[in-house]
């Protein structure tokens, strides 16, 4: 008796493709041929002249620029290209969202509900003005996030500057939307690294629940932290698109358009257990572009 056949297993739609980049490559390989060349008779000079010191300092000088410029070519031969994705449906389409994490997630055992993230966004600032912080913590608020989220995000302020006007505006706001205001770090005289150190206090206060490391009993043991949480980190001037977390507004099922615009695929890749960080493009939302005649709205990263 034959069996009935058994529906294929929908691949997993990857949002992003590395790709090797012709020209790079082209363009790095005549830089080596030409910088072996240029060595070649520099050395050929040297042994005709005599190795005298000063000579040799600047040949070696020349060798350190070398080796400082060769990782970051190497970095630009093989690039991360968005594939088209659709991005995830929105947070009251459960039944796209089903399908969003049977074609996004490397487990075919994961549901809709073993995959709800919490977010958190950390906003550290320090002395900005006030209408630059409040249209960044706005367009976090109004960010729409996909139904991959179990809740709300929790925005956080992180206030080195310990600003009273950021303070109540934080408490007031907190009376709608999920905000928090984090200050009361000490800074230390002449710190260097105070950005970082402004979000690992906040880190700090929002895990002081976790347990204890065995290694170092004053710290929380990080390895406890589960994996739906999410951090997302703005600078205290960056406004978020309105379709930051989604990416599209439409069904999963969806064609995907001709010309996909700007990628916004943090939650994607996000749910794939093997990566833990995630770096997306930026653009300047200040500019006009009918006057941007040095093209500098374009991503810069």
């Amino acid at each position: 008796m034959r069996e009935p056949a058994r529906p294929a297993a929908r691949s997993r739609v990857n949002p992003i493709a590395h790709r090797w980049n012709i020209v790079p490559c082209l363009l790095f390989l005549i830089f080596l041929g030409s910088a072996a060349y240029y060595f070649v008779i520099r050395f050929q000079g040297l042994a005709i002249g005599g190795w005298q010191p000063y000579p040799l300092f600047i040949i070696c000088l020349e060798l350190v620029g070398q080796t400082a410029f060769l990782p970051y070519a190497i970095l630009l031969l093989r690039s991360v290209y968005p594939t088209g994705s659709l991005g995830l449906p929105p947070g009251t389409d459960r039944e796209a969202s089903t399908a969003a994490v049977a074609g996004m997630t490397p487990r075919t055992d994961q549901t809709a509900t073993d995959c709800r993230l919490h977010v958190r966004v950390l906003v550290p600032c320090y002395k900005e003005p006030m209408e630059v912080v409040v249209a960044t913590i706005m367009a976090a608020v109004s960010a729409g996030l996909p139904s991959m989220t179990r809740r709300q995000e929790t925005v956080y302020l992180c206030d080195d500057g310990k600003d009273a006007e950021k303070q109540a505006f934080i408490e007031a706001l907190s009376a709608t939307e999920d905000v928090v205001y984090v200050s009361g770090r000490t800074r230390k005289k002449g710190e260097v690294n105070g950005k970082s150190a402004n979000l690992n206090f906040c880190l700090h206060s929002i895990y002081a629940s976790l347990p204890r490391s065995e290694l170092n009993p004053e710290d929380v043991d990080w390895s406890e932290i589960s994996n739906k949480e999410l951090v997302v980190v703005f600078d205290s001037d960056m406004c978020a698109k309105p379709d930051f977390f989604c990416k599209a507004r439409g069904s999963i099922t969806s064609q995907p358009p001709a010309s996909p615009q700007l990628p916004q695929f943090i939650f994607e890749v996000m749910l794939d257990d093997n990566l833990a960080l995630c770096l997306t493009p930026q653009a300047f939302h200040n500019i006009d572009p009918d006057t941007d005649l040095f093209n500098s709205i374009n991503v810069q990263f």
